[in-house]
C-alpha cells in the first residue's frame, strides 16, 4: 500500500478552522498582467483598491477624463456608447476576471464608452500613475495592452458604423478573428 503526503505551503484558515489554499491572484488570470513576474504581480495586487457598485451604477462615463483601470472581481458590467445616429449600443458585456478603462489611460483621450454595473459588482481599481509605472517597467505588458486597445477600437468601429453592428458578440469576435490589417500607400 502506497501513502502520499500533501503539504500545503502558506495555508490560510477557513470557516470552522479548516484550511484552504490562498485565493488565486486576480492579476494572474488577466492576460496582460499574467505575463508579469510573480513578485511584480504581488506588488501590483497590493496597489489595487477594492470598490463596489450597486445595480445600474455608472462606473465610468463616455467623454469624461480617465484616471483608472478596473478589474472585475465579481459581478458583471455592460459597456455602452452612442451609435452614428445617436442610438444606444452595447459594445460588450464583461464579467469576473475581465478589465476595462485602459483605452483612456493609454491614449490620454476621454473615456470612449460608458460602463454600468449589471447587478452588484465588486471591482479592483488601479490608478493611472501605478498603471503607467507598470507599463514603463514591463514593455511586454504595454504591448499586450496596445493590442487590446486596437481590438477594442476595431470592435467599437464595427458596432458603430457597419452592417456588423447587429451581430451578437460571439459572431462579431469570429468576424474579427478572420480580419487582417493591411496598410497601403496613399494614392
Amino acid at each position: 500500500m502506497t501513502r502520499s503526503l500533501h503539504i500545503r505551503q502558506n495555508p490560510t484558515r477557513g470557516a470552522g478552522g479548516s484550511y484552504r489554499a490562498p485565493a488565486p491572484s486576480l492579476l494572474a488570470g488577466f492576460p496582460p498582467f499574467a505575463s508579469l513576474p510573480r513578485e511584480a504581480q504581488e506588488d501590483l495586487e497590493a496597489a489595487l483598491v477594492p470598490v463596489r457598485y450597486g445595480p445600474g451604477s455608472v462606473i465610468i462615463r463616455e467623454g469624461e477624463p480617465g484616471d483608472s483601470f478596473f478589474l472585475i472581481r465579481s459581478g458583471r458590467v455592460e459597456v455602452t456608447g452612442k451609435g452614428r445616429e445617436g442610438e444606444d449600443l452595447v459594445f460588450a458585456r464583461l464579467e469576473a476576471g475581465e478589465g476595462f478603462g485602459e483605452v483612456a489611460l493609454l491614449t490620454h483621450a476621454p473615456r470612449t464608452a460608458t460602463v454600468r454595473s449589471v447587478g452588484e459588482v465588486e471591482l479592483a481599481r488601479l490608478d493611472r500613475e501605478t498603471f503607467e509605472r507598470v507599463l514603463a517597467g514591463h514593455a511586454e505588458v504595454g504591448l499586450l495592452f496596445q493590442e487590446r486597445v486596437q481590438t477594442i477600437g476595431l470592435a467599437t468601429f464595427l458596432k458603430k458604423a457597419t452592417p456588423f453592428a447587429k451581430l451578437p458578440d460571439r459572431a462579431l469576435r469570429a468576424v474579427m478573428a478572420r480580419m487582417r490589417r493591411e496598410e497601403h500607400p496613399a494614392g
